[in-house]
C-alpha cells in the first residue's frame, strides 16, 4: 500500500490521541481514581493558569469562581483535576482532615513543597521561609521566630493607633463629618504596609510622606505596590521580560529600587551590628544571620536574607490589607452586625481614652468581625504540595459521610489544599455563605478552628502580628465612624455586595473596589 501525506498525519493524528488518552488513564490512576474534571491543561500551571474559569478550563480562579459547586458536582469535598493534553494531574480538597494529612509539615510526610522551580513568583528574590521546607526551613523559622514576641505586638498596638491618627491629619479627615472613599483599599494597603515596615524593620514610614527614591526613580512604596501588582509577569521566562514593552521596563526600573532600597537598608543595619546598637526586630534577626559565622546553624547568605526581607514586606502586609478591606465590606453590609461590634467598642473603651493592649483580649467582637471576613474571604486561598513518593490518603466517602477509605496517590501528583473550600464547606460552617462575625466570638486568637492561617508548624508566623494590628485599626475606625456602602446611582446595597465580592485570585485572593462613605458618629 502506497503512503500518502494523509496516511501520515493520519497515523500521527492517532497516536497523538492514544498518548492522551494513555496520559489521562495514567493521571486518573495517580489521583486514586477519584471523581472530578478531565480537562486540557493543569489549571495551577501554563497555558491553564492564563485562560478565565470556564466549562473546559477551571484556571488559576477556579476555586473562588466554582467555591462550593465543583465538589457537590461530583459528590465529594476531595476531587481530582487530571489533564490530558497538558501538565500534572492534582488533587483539590475542601475537607480539613485531609488537609492535616497533606499539611502534616514533618520529615516524615510524604507530601512537601514543590522546590524552587515550582514556587513561582514567591521565590523571585530567593530562598525564604515561605518556599523552603526541612532543615533549611527550620533555619528560617529559627531565625526570624523569636522576634514575634510580646514586646513586638505592643509596639504593633501603638503604632496602628499613631498610623490611625496619622491618615486622618494626612488624608484631611480630622474636620470631615463624612468621607467618601472609592476604594477603601486605598487606606488599608498603606496602612498594612506602613505597619510591617515600621514595625519589623523600623523603617521610617510617614502617612504623606514617601520613601526617597535612591536614584531618583520611583519612590519605594510605589515600586512595591507596583511590583506587587504585577508579580504574576514573572512567571514569563526572562528573555521576555527584557523585551522593550511599556509595562515590562516600569517593573524592571521598580524591581532596581526595591533592590537598591533593601541593598541600603541592610548596610545601615550592618553598621549597627558593628555599634552593636543592633534591636531584637525582624530586620536585625534577618542582618545578624547574614552576619554569622559560615558554619553557623543560624547563617543566612545574602539571597537568603534579601528574600526573607521581601517575603516579610510582602506577606506581613498583602494580606492583613486584603482582610481588612473586607472586614470594613461586610460590616457596612450588615448593619446590625457593625453595631454589635460598635457596643463592645464602647463598652470596652469608650470615648474618653484610647484603646490599649490590654482591651485587646476583651475586643472578641471586633477579632470575630476580621476572621468571618477571612473566612469568607481567604487571601491564602489555595496551598500547593506534591507527592515526593507513591502514597495513601485517607479520604471521606462522600459529602455527607464522615467514614474515610484509602486511596492510593502517585508519586508528583500535585496536591491543592482549598481553602477557600473548607471555609465554604457545609461539614464545618452552617449557612457558609451567610456573613456571621458571632461564629468567631468564642475563638480564641491561636485556635485552629480558624484555618485562615493555616495548620500546624507552617501556619502563618505572622497571625498574631496581623490580628493585633487589625483589631486596633478596626477599633479606632468603628469608634469614630460609622461604615455605610457607597453606591452607585440607582444601585442597591445588594449590588454593591455582589461587586465588592468580585474577587480576583493570584498570589493572594482579594475582594473587588470597596466603596465605602465613613460617617462621623457623632453625626450619623
Amino acid at each position: 500500500m502506497e503512503l500518502t501525506i494523509w496516511n501520515i498525519l493520519l497515523a500521527i493524528l492517532v497516536t497523538f490521541v492514544l498518548s492522551r488518552v494513555q496520559k489521562l488513564y495514567n493521571g486518573i490512576r495517580a489521583t486514586g481514581n477519584l471523581p472530578g474534571f478531565r480537562i486540557p491543561f493543569q489549571a495551577y500551571a501554563f497555558p491553564g493558569g492564563m485562560f478565565n474559569t470556564s466549562w473546559w478550563n477551571p484556571g488559576i480562579e477556579g476555586v473562588w469562581h466554582l467555591r462550593w459547586s465543583m465538589y457537590r458536582k461530583f459528590g465529594s469535598d476531595t476531587i481530582s483535576m487530571v489533564p490530558f493534553f497538558m501538565g500534572r494531574p492534582a488533587i483539590f480538597t475542601s475537607n480539613w482532615e485531609v488537609a492535616r494529612q497533606i499539611n502534616a509539615g514533618s520529615n516524615k510526610s510524604a507530601f512537601g513543597k514543590m522546590g524552587m522551580d515550582g514556587q513561582g513568583p514567591m521565590g523571585y528574590w530567593g530562598p525564604n521561609l515561605l518556599i523552603t521546607e526541612g532543615e533549611l526551613w527550620r533555619k528560617h523559622r529559627r531565625i526570624v521566630g523569636p522576634a514575634f514576641s510580646q514586646k513586638l505586638y505592643e509596639l504593633v498596638w501603638s503604632q496602628s493607633l499613631e498610623l490611625y491618627r496619622q491618615m486622618l491629619t494626612a488624608e484631611g479627615f480630622e474636620d470631615q463629618k463624612v468621607v467618601d472613599l472609592p476604594a477603601v483599599q486605598q487606606i488599608t494597603f498603606k496602612f498594612a504596609f506602613y505597619i510591617i515596615g515600621r514595625c519589623g524593620f523600623d523603617f521610617p514610614f510617614n502617612w504623606g510622606e514617601h520613601a526617597t527614591p535612591v536614584d531618583g526613580n520611583v519612590p519605594f512604596t510605589e515600586a512595591m505596590r507596583f511590583f506587587i501588582d504585577n508579580i504574576q509577569i514573572l512567571n514569563l521566562p526572562q528573555k521576555v521580560l527584557d523585551l522593550p514593552l511599556a509595562k515590562f521596563k516600569e517593573l524592571n526600573i521598580c524591581i532596581a529600587e526595591i533592590r537598591k532600597f533593601m541593598d541600603n537598608k541592610v548596610a545601615e543595619k550592618e553598621s549597627e551590628v558593628v555599634d552593636s546598637q543592633l534591636g531584637d526586630d525582624i530586620f536585625s534577626m534577618l542582618v545578624q544571620a547574614n552576619q554569622a559565622e559560615e558554619d553557623s546553624k543560624h547563617k543566612l547568605n545574602y539571597v537568603e536574607l534579601i528574600s526573607d526581607v521581601f517575603l516579610m514586606l510582602f506577606a506581613g502586609h498583602e494580606t492583613t490589607a486584603h482582610t481588612l478591606a473586607a472586614t470594613l465590606a461586610c460590616l457596612a453590609r450588615y448593619p446590625n452586625q457593625q453595631q454589635e461590634v460598635v457596643d463592645q467598642i464602647m463598652s470596652v473603651v469608650g470615648t474618653d481614652r484610647d484603646p490599649t493592649i490590654d482591651d485587646y483580649p476583651k475586643l472578641n467582637k471586633v477579632q470575630g468581625a476580621f476572621y468571618e471576613a477571612l473566612r469568607m474571604f481567604p487571601t491564602a486561598y489555595v496551598t500547593i504540595r506534591e507527592a515526593k513518593e507513591d502514597t495513601v490518603l485517607n479520604v471521606p466517602l462522600s459529602l455527607d459521610r464522615d467514614e474515610c477509605i484509602p486511596i492510593a496517590v502517585h508519586k508528583d501528583t500535585q496536591m491543592i489544599v482549598d481553602m477557600v473550600g473548607i471555609h465554604q464547606n457545609p461539614r464545618y460552617f452552617d449557612e457558609p455563605e451567610v456573613y456571621k462575625a458571632s461564629r468567631w466570638y468564642d475563638v480564641s486568637n491561636e485556635s485552629e478552628a480558624m484555618p485562615g492561617f493555616g495548620i500546624g508548624p507552617r501556619a502563618c508566623i505572622g497571625r498574631k502580628f496581623a490580628l493585633t494590628e487589625a483589631v486596633g485599626f478596626i477599633t479606632m475606625v468603628l469608634r469614630e465612624w460609622k461604615v455605610v456602602p457607597l453606591l452607585s446611582k440607582g444601585e442597591s446595597v445588594d449590588q454593591w455586595f455582589e461587586g465588592v465580592s468580585k474577587c480576583s485570585a493570584l498570589v493572594t485572593l482579594g475582594v473587588g473596589k470597596v466603596p465605602l462613605r465613613f460617617v462621623r458618629r457623632a453625626a450619623a
